[in-house]
């Protein structure tokens, strides 16, 4: 120290556990010291030093002591009886034990003895099945994928297998997850048409994904994800008719997006009545009109009296047959040509037909789905088809069992009508008047 007795400064610091006293001794000793400022730097380190190594010591000491108190308190092991010490001691039973198949065909059950996060024992899939969680690959994904990038069916950069993407999405809304084997992101119908051809040849089921903001976990798999959304402009068109009555729409457009086009049309031409979409479901800003339409959504405005089902008028839909039929319910040739000459077309119609004469002739089974149908459904087929339309519109109730579930997926167009809101109301109230 500059005052020459650094001894007796040293001396100070041993003895006090008072930072303040030490400071204080050590501005007085220092007053005339230019290096004042750095001497108090080090005492002050030097103490804060002492503090913690005396702090982790005593730590150090009670973790010790309660060591030695658990290790004298626990009980001693028992000693093995003079039988059983001259028999070799066995090994421990590995982490897995595995159990007899509960039937025939189905992978055996494995017991993990640490316990599954199911709760309880669970299938070991063998080979491949078209179950959640037993799709494995044995050569079909790898061929599936080869063959889409090199024929063209879909563009090398939008496939993903990398298990980052893979991993985001697999899962939804919901709590569910399911990691898909790739991610396809599609641009066009015709490379719909390719991909579905492929997955029916190699059978690979496909699923596909708008905005995923569902809850039941419609947009999850472990096969392969069909992405519309988030592909620059596709899937984005639309087209305004019927003095704002009546959109058509793709399935990449947000819904609220849709009601802020129809309310900006309004207002361009001066109308008297601003239309919206029938179904205003929570996720409105987010979820898109494929999940829109494929789900058969609602909400709190419009409960089931102006869902998607009562609100749809047509649709073009691509179908999972060997030929990827296309149907577009908007054109009469198409609807002829389905119903009378494709051969998947006219099958089709003919057996949802006869279902719907066989549902309409038993009372009791047409009461019971009027009375379910009365509430919200956005999961399943709308077999409420069935039992408001004639069967001889087959082409009718194909279109409303298409726009549920995943009957088939609308890969194109989509025309809607709409509940009329007048400028004056209040925000979501609706019209009494249906359109449907």
């Amino acid at each position: 120290l500059a005052s020459g007795d650094l001894q007796s400064e040293r001396s100070l610091v041993r003895a006090s556990e008072d930072r303040a006293s030490i400071i204080g001794v050590a501005s007085r000793s220092l007053r005339n010291c230019n290096t004042r400022n750095a001497a108090l730097a080090r005492l002050s380190a030097r103490f804060q030093h002492r503090r913690r190594s005396s702090s982790e010591s005593k730590t150090k000491t009670m973790r010790v002591a309660a060591l030695r108190r658990s290790l004298a308190a626990a009980p001693k092991p028992r000693e093995a009886c003079a039988p059983c010490a001259t028999q070799p001691q066995r090994a421990k039973s590995t982490a897995v034990k595995r159990m007899p198949a509960a039937s025939a065909g189905r992978a055996p059950l494995v017991e993990n003895v640490r316990g599954s996060i199911y709760g309880e024992p669970q299938p070991v899939p063998t080979e491949f099945r078209n179950v959640d969680g037993e799709r494995l690959e044995d050569g079909r994904y790898a061929a599936f994928r080869e063959e889409a990038t090199l024929s063209g069916a879909v563009r090398p950069e939008n496939v993903f297998t990398d298990p980052v993407r893979t991993f985001a999405y697999g899962t939804d809304a919901s709590f569910y997850r399911l990691i898909p084997k790739m991610v396809l992101k599609v641009e066009t119908e015709r490379e719909i048409q390719s991909l579905l051809k492929l997955a029916r040849k190699h059978r690979t089921p496909v699923t596909f994904r708008a905005a995923g903001t569902s809850l039941s976990g419609q947009a999850v798999t472990d096969s392969i994800l069909l992405k519309l959304s988030h592909t620059g402009k596709n899937w984005r068109r639309h087209a305004i008719g019927d003095d704002g009555k009546t959109i058509t729409v793709e399935p990449g457009l947000i819904g609220g997006e849709v009601n802020r086009l129809l309310g900006s049309y309004a207002k361009r031409h001066e109308k008297d009545t601003t239309y919206r979409l029938g179904p205003d479901p929570a996720s409105i800003d987010s979820c898109m009109i494929g999940g829109i339409v494929n789900n058969n959504s609602s909400g709190m405005c419009c409960g089931v009296a102006q869902n998607t089902y009562h609100t749809l008028k047509d649709l073009r839909v691509v179908f999972g047959d060997q030929d990827a039929t296309v149907l577009d319910t908007s054109d009469p040739e198409s609807r002829r040509v389905f119903q009378y000459e494709s051969p998947f077309g006219k099958s089709l119609c003919e057996g949802v037909s006869a279902l719907a004469r066989e549902v309409q002739a038993d009372e009791e089974l047409t009461a019971l789905i009027n009375r379910k149908f009365s509430i919200k459904c956005t999961t399943g087929y709308a077999i409420n088809a069935l039992v408001d339309i004639s069967p001889d519109e087959p082409v009718e109730m194909i279109k409303k069992l298409a726009s549920s579930a995943a009957f088939a997926k609308a890969t194109a167009l989509l025309e809607m009508l709409h509940s009329p809101r007048d400028k004056g109301s209040r925000r979501g109230e609706r019209s009494t008047d249906s359109l449907a």
